[in-house]
């Protein structure tokens, strides 16, 4: 890569990160009663991954989630 593909890169980067931050935040605890919540571990086991892997899929919004005492 030359130097202005590099520079075009991480000004997309940037434009990227500001979409995100400008998200609105998701709330603590399950949002409500009438689904059935799993924990990490849980879901790990139900989707047959590892935690690790499960942890891969919630930091690329690959599934919903919510954030409770500041844990996925």
């Amino acid at each position: 890569m030359n130097r202005a593909q590099v520079e075009q890169l991480a000004q997309q980067r940037r434009e990227q990160a500001e979409v995100k931050a400008q998200r609105e935040p998701r709330l603590t605890g399950p949002p409500d009663d009438e689904h059935y919540w799993l924990t990490v571990p849980q879901a790990a086991e139900v989707a047959g991954v590892t935690r690790q892997a499960m942890h891969v899929r919630l930091k690329r919004d690959r599934l919903p989630y919510e954030i409770s005492d500041g844990r996925r």
